[in-house]
């Protein structure tokens, strides 16, 4: 053998040789492919630096794969608790809450790196978790059964495959970051208030003030801003507010690019099939539902019931009937004289007697004169006064010539007070009823000069009041007579068959509507199916390619303006949008309750993945039109580069400046009103100046939301602490709370001390009922929320914390 090799070394050396050349040439050829091929496969990106290190993706799905295996270790845990007692357990622990899964892999991660910073932050106050702790708390999850420590790994070999060690060193730093949350959660304890928080809060709500505001617009000082942001000043915005979002409020720089989505859609309008389905009914079809209607007696097909009110008393403000009302064979007071000297005149709106029915009256001195007595003396009768009597006052008459009778003197107990029935008519017109003279004339003559006078000052019942029947001829009908004929129409109205049918030509139209409705709602629910049924199919297709490596080409989308036109439906598309932009869009901009469409698509869209099918409305009180609709497209949230947003940290520059401006003219202004003390502004400023009505701090109708004053725009907390804090007259000046205006307020009226509004929680609140009102509940869920991100900002600025994506 060693022969051989002597024989052909020189062929060997040029082989070897050769083949060294080749792979230390191509060396770094192959490399290059290695390489590549690693970072394909292993690709590591950076999420986010702090304090502790980075997030890298590998690092996140580690802790991710961790907190997945302690979760099913956990249920395993609860799951033989159960059965080794053959019951439900209690679970005498607080459990560790799941990291969701989203699409977007940052909201995974987001949540992952806020729960490491807690237990980080656990570690730097001085908590600690021993081993110890972590078996107690098995044994509180299990609901106090006992496992052995071989027991605990059976049960971990059974959902996992990483060692219980492992296991339980990651359930440290869950406590931790859960026992850190936990003692860093701010607000109100709804259960247990703390009373001067509460007492604060309930102020909020309970108090109301009236205010008067001036506006300031800040893009009306955009253009007096002077000059332009410096190279340095615009890289300082830009590293402030790279990672940040933009700050609603306008306050803080924020420039990062949130996630967009494109959405598209089909629409099956409502109007749109109703008249389709109106148009298919036919005359017959209208007749027969007419008839069924008028034999169930529909209220679709009868009359309104008309109310005649007739017999019901005019109202005391009524004004009097003109002369010439009553009765058409009424002589006219202008052809005949009244009797000046016997007989009094009539005031402006009374109707006086004929002259020659008062001389005839004069004349009898055998009958009785009722109707009016005559007086000596006064000439005119007095309304008694409130101060003297406890029963209702009367209008003076007007000042008469009295008729010359002796006046009736009051017995002992008894008084001349001119009292009215509750019962009774107004009116000042003297009757000219023969029948009614007659009855008078028959009347008691046992009656007390009291009731005489009473019967002919009181003032008689209209002519169109129904007629008191009377028991026996010449008695007069009792008190309660008029109180009995007015039932007894009642009861004649009612059984009266006063409702009719409509004629079938004025009901037609609401009728074929009626019928349309439901056959309206089922072609769309059906047009919507089919469209859904061929989404699907395609959905399924392009989630077979994608699982299969996305071998070939793309599946083709289905042609979604032929299949609109096919079933009457329309297409629609958003484009890509953010949060923002998407409400814009007529779907995406439509209302439930106070969410929009867009707020909702965009949760959605954490889960839903492209072309998945979805439906919303056909509800015709909610959402009339039907919708199907489906995600086609979807970008991450990422940080731009500085020539991306030059524009938006320029205009963000000149906002700031342009506020600092509306901000110094505002305060200008409130000076003025302060030094004129006790002017209203609307009437210093009445072209500047509105009023706000009243208002509350806190809107209780919905929820944990700062109430609406008029004539403010989005309102903020700082214009609620202002206007609150000011006494009455006092102008104070605030911003809305997208911080585009600033607002002097001056406060009218309304505010109460501290110490009244805390003693009427404390006597009628939390006292009397043991409870926190529902109003504070919702203001200290208000706060605590506020707080709570306030706390999360913070931590992640004392980590150092940046976002890298």
């Amino acid at each position: 053998m060693l022969g051989w090799f002597r024989r052909h070394a020189t062929v060997l050396m040029v082989v070897l040789g050769s083949a060294a050349m080749v792979i230390f040439g191509l060396g770094s050829v192959f490399e290059s492919f290695t390489r590549s091929a690693t970072q394909k496969t292993y690709e590591n990106p950076t999420f986010a630096q702090w304090a502790g290190g980075e997030f890298t993706r590998d690092s996140v799905n580690r802790v991710y794969r961790n907190h997945a295996e302690s979760q099913r270790f956990l249920g395993a845990v609860i799951e033989a608790a159960e059965k080794k007692a053959g019951d439900r357990i209690n679970v005498l622990a607080p459990l560790i809450q799941p990291i969701r899964e989203s699409n977007d892999e940052m909201g995974t991660a987001e949540q992952i790196m806020d729960r490491l910073m807690l237990a980080e932050e656990a570690k730097r106050e001085g908590m600690l978790i021993s081993g110890d702790t972590v078996n107690a708390y098995i044994g509180l999850v299990s609901g106090g059964a006992e496992f052995s420590n071989a027991e605990l790994q059976q049960i971990n070999r059974s959902v996992n495959s990483t060692s219980l060690a492992v296991v339980k060193e990651h359930l440290k730093t869950e406590l931790m970051a859960m026992q850190m949350d936990r003692m860093s959660m701010v607000g109100l304890s709804l259960t247990t208030p703390n009373v001067t928080e509460a007492i604060s809060l309930y102020g909020r709500t309970a108090e109301k003030i009236d205010c008067e505001v001036v506006p300031f617009s800040v893009a009306d000082y955009v253009g007096k801003v002077d000059g332009e942001p410096s190279k340095n000043e615009i890289s300082e915005l830009y590293n402030e507010g790279r990672g940040e979002y933009p700050d609603p409020s306008g306050e803080k720089p924020g420039f990062k690019i949130g996630s967009k989505i494109n959405v598209q859609y089909l629409v099956a309008d409502y109007d749109t099939f109703l008249q389709n389905e109106v148009n298919k009914i036919s005359d017959e079809e209208v007749q027969a539902e007419y008839d069924r209607l008028v034999e169930k007696k529909d209220i679709l097909v009868m009359e309104p019931i008309v109310q005649d009110n007739d017999f019901f008393s005019p109202d005391l403000s009524d004004p009097a009937p003109k002369p010439g009302d009553e009765k058409e064979d009424s002589e006219s007071a202008d052809d005949e004289s009244a009797g000046e000297d016997d007989a009094p005149a009539a005031p402006a709106d009374v109707e006086a007697p004929p002259a020659d029915e008062a001389e005839a009256k004069k004349d009898d001195g055998d009958s009785p004169t009722t109707d009016i007595p005559k007086l000596e003396e006064p000439a005119a009768l007095e309304a008694p006064t409130t101060e003297s009597s406890d029963v209702p006052a009367v209008e003076a008459a007007p000042k008469t010539e009295a008729p010359k009778l002796e006046a009736p003197k009051a017995e002992d107990g008894q008084s001349l007070t001119v009292r009215k029935s509750m019962f009774q008519f107004v009116s000042t017109r003297l009757q000219e009823d023969k029948k009614a003279e007659e009855a008078e004339a028959k009347a008691d003559e046992a009656k007390t000069d009291e009731a005489k006078i009473e019967a002919a000052v009181e003032t008689k019942a209209d002519e169109d009041m129904p007629e008191p029947p009377a028991d026996d001829e010449g008695q007069e009908p009792d008190a309660g007579s008029i109180g009995d004929d007015i039932e007894a129409e009642l009861k004649k109205k009612d059984e009266a068959p006063v409702r009719k049918f409509k004629p079938l030509a004025d009901v037609a139209d609401d009728i074929r509507r009626s019928l349309a409705q439901p056959r309206a709602q089922v072609a769309m629910a059906e047009a919507i199916e089919r469209t859904e049924e061929e989404l699907q199919d395609y959905y399924s297709i392009l989630q077979d390619w994608e699982d299969e490596g996305e071998k070939g080409e793309r599946p083709a989308a289905p042609d979604f303006d032929a299949m609109a036109k096919e079933y009457n439906l329309s297409f629609r598309e958003t484009g890509l949008a953010d949060e923002k932009e998407i409400k814009k869009d007529p779907f995406g901009g439509l209302k439930v309750g106070v969410y929009s469409i867009g707020d909702f698509l965009f949760v959605q869209s954490r889960t839903s993945k492209l072309f998945e099918p979805n439906r919303l409305g056909g509800n015709t009180n909610v959402l009339p039109d039907y919708y199907l609709y489906w995600m086609v497209e979807k970008t991450d949230p990422r940080m731009p580069t500085l020539d991306e947003v030059r524009e938006d940290v320029q205009s963000f520059w000149k906002a700031k400046k342009a506020f600092e401006l509306a901000e110094k003219a505002a305060n200008e202004l409130k000076d003025k009103v302060n030094d004129a003390r006790d002017q209203k502004m609307t009437e210093m400023f009445p072209e500047k100046a509105t009023p706000t009505g009243e208002f509350a701090w806190f809107d209780s109708r919905r929820g944990n939301v700062l109430s609406q004053p008029g004539n403010v725009d989005s309102p903020s907390d700082k214009f609620m602490s202002t206007a609150f804090s000011l006494n009455d007259m006092e102008a104070g000046v605030a911003p809305s709370g997208d911080r585009e205006t600033l607002y002097v307020v001056q406060a009218i009226s309304g505010r109460r001390p501290v110490n009244e509004v805390g003693l009427d929680y404390l006597q009628n609140q939390l006292m009397k009922y043991e409870r926190v009102p529902i109003d504070v509940q919702r203001a200290a869920s208000y706060y605590s929320g506020r707080e709570q991100i306030k706390m999360d900002e913070n931590r992640k600025e004392e980590f150092g914390f940046e976002s890298q994506d």
